[in-house]
């Protein structure tokens, strides 16, 4: 007599147990996700907070490095780094501002002159209360003859319709004019979570990068 052969299907315990582990699977999946997801988020905040602070050093720098004399005025909660810059300046990396300053003239006993005009510089203002801190450019203005008057280059604030430096929180400035030397401190800060520039530093929640840079200057004039 033939016996017909059954399929033999999964008991209940089997089920179960099948269920529990892909359930395990699937949410150490989830989370490894998620962490990964957390870590190159929290990575691209901290890179953009450092670049921002470094990228701010490095105009800092360009400006007071070719200039020849440096002085620093403070008044109603604003920090001005004022440099008295050259006549002939150059702009090497072609964004159509000057950078780099040229040399004059060559004196009889072949050292670089040159000729310092004008200030130029950057502006903190402090911040109040609810308000953050801000970082301007201040230029000479060559408008209505107004040689020796600065303006706010508000242009240079912002780059493709966004903030250049959202994240800076605080900008700190000494000089000493027998060193010839200007120290200047950048703090700059965002919420890891959200990439926005951090209302406090003190929530848990914010990359910080902090910058300092000694410059000397002193050219010839």
């Amino acid at each position: 007599m033939a016996h017909r052969k059954r399929n033999r299907g999964f008991s209940l315990t089997e089920t179960v147990v099948t269920a529990a582990l892909s359930t395990a699977v699937i949410g150490s999946s989830a989370g490894l996700f998620a962490y990964t997801v957390r870590r190159v988020q929290t990575e691209s905040v901290e890179l953009a907070v450092a670049s921002q602070a470094q990228e701010l050093a490095d105009e800092m720098s360009a400006l007071v490095q070719n200039c020849g004399y440096v002085k620093l005025e403070s008044s109603n909660g604003q920090v001005s780094l004022l440099a008295l810059v050259p006549s002939n300046d150059l702009d090497t990396d072609g964004d159509g501002v000057p950078d780099t300053a040229a040399p004059s003239s060559i004196s009889p006993a072949g050292h670089e002159m040159y000729s310092a005009t004008s200030y130029e510089g950057f502006m903190w203002t402090l911040p109040a209360g609810s308000t953050p801190g801000k970082i301007e450019r201040l230029r000479n203005s060559t408008e209505g003859g107004s040689k020796n008057m600065l303006i706010i280059d508000e242009s240079w604030a912002s780059r493709d319709g966004k903030p250049r430096w959202n994240m800076i929180r605080n900008v700190e400035f000494t000089s000493d004019p027998l060193r010839r030397e200007t120290t200047f401190t950048i703090t700059a800060s965002a919420n890891l979570s959200t990439g926005e520039a951090a209302d406090s530093l003190n929530n848990g929640n914010a990359a910080e990068f902090k910058v300092t840079r000694v410059v000397n200057w002193g050219l010839s004039k």
